[in-house]
């Protein structure tokens, strides 16, 4: 929200510095320049009820010499320091201690506030909990037990942990505070953007049958093991013909081509033995007749007496 209104601020009245990937970077305004605009415009800016402390306080600034004034408080102690930022209109202790420490190179000043008093009450003092309200005297407490844990920059200490409580920060405070800390693979412990949701035993369950459904090496029981055995024997065995390197060539086209080449293999009778066919290799009809080449039936005494002559001729 303050970043908000200090860039209104800086692009209703300060200069363009310039422009980067659509965004316009102007200066922080001028004193004279604030201390001359109208309290119902500073309002428009969005800046509230603070309007007519900007006003007020810039004219101070510029009474008391301006810019080299508050430079000049770099060069005094931090109570003195507090105590002339606090002359401005509006400018209580946390604000002077802020101004201080980003502003004033006065490190070890903590801005106090309610949440930093709960972050102090959990991590520092529970006692500090027995207070009713962040009275003057509780503000001066907290500060100085930052100050003595955490010494001459106990006011950087006070920013890290502040932003490590916000809630885009919080998911990551127990890594930052525990650097060592390995998980339970001794590979560090990782750092997630946000902890992802647990599902419950019953989706897990669904969701591993699911998994197991479509994986293509599942376990198969005995039985569709020995039903898969037999169909890949009756595949084999409807497996007629050879490729030119040796292997086995299946599918229908390879049956197709099987039984043309029975059928231009298969001996044809000569003459002067009387007409009779050979033996078909065919699989009988259902009526009980051979099948020959040609889808030409043979009946049985035809087969019977071309087996005899031929048996003849081998005598």
């Amino acid at each position: 929200r303050i970043t908000v209104m200090i860039e209104r601020l800086s692009a209703e009245y300060g200069v363009l510095l310039g422009e980067h990937s659509g965004h316009r970077f102007y200066s922080f305004p001028p004193l004279h320049k604030l201390a001359a605009a109208p309290e119902d415009e500073l309002r428009g800016l969005g800046v509230g009820y603070r309007a007519k402390f900007i006003r007020q306080s810039a004219a101070t600034v510029i009474d008391n010499g301006g810019r080299e004034w508050l430079m000049s408080l770099r060069s005094v102690g931090f109570e003195e320091a507090r105590e002339k930022l606090m002359t401005l209109h509006g400018v209580g202790a946390k604000v002077a201690d802020c101004v201080c420490l980003f502003c004033l190179d006065k490190h070890g000043l903590v801005p106090v506030d309610t949440h930093v008093w709960q972050i102090s009450i959990r991590n520092l003092d529970p006692s500090l909990a027995d207070a009713k309200s962040l009275t003057p005297t509780v503000y001066a407490r907290v500060r100085d037990l930052w100050l003595s844990k955490y010494g001459a920059y106990a006011g950087w200490a006070h920013t890290i942990l502040f932003a490590a409580d916000l809630v885009k920060f919080k998911d990551r405070t127990e890594d930052a505070l525990s650097p060592g800390k390995k998980s339970k693979k001794g590979t560090p412990k990782s750092t997630p953007n946000a902890s992802p949701a647990k599902a419950s035993p019953a989706k897990a369950k669904a969701k591993a049958k699911a998994k197991q459904a479509d994986s293509p090496d599942k376990k198969k029981s005995p039985g569709t093991k020995k039903k898969d055995a037999e169909l890949n024997a009756k595949a084999a065995e409807r497996t007629p013909t050879k490729m030119k390197g040796g292997g086995a060539e299946t599918g229908p086209k390879a049956r197709a081509k099987g039984t043309a080449k029975s059928a231009l293999t298969t001996e044809t009778p000569r003459k002067g033995e009387g007409g009779a066919s050979p033996p078909s290799t065919s699989p009988p009809s259902p009526e009980g007749k051979s099948v020959g080449a040609g889808g030409v039936s043979t009946p049985p005494s035809v087969r019977k007496k071309g087996r005899g002559v031929k048996s003849e001729e081998r005598e």
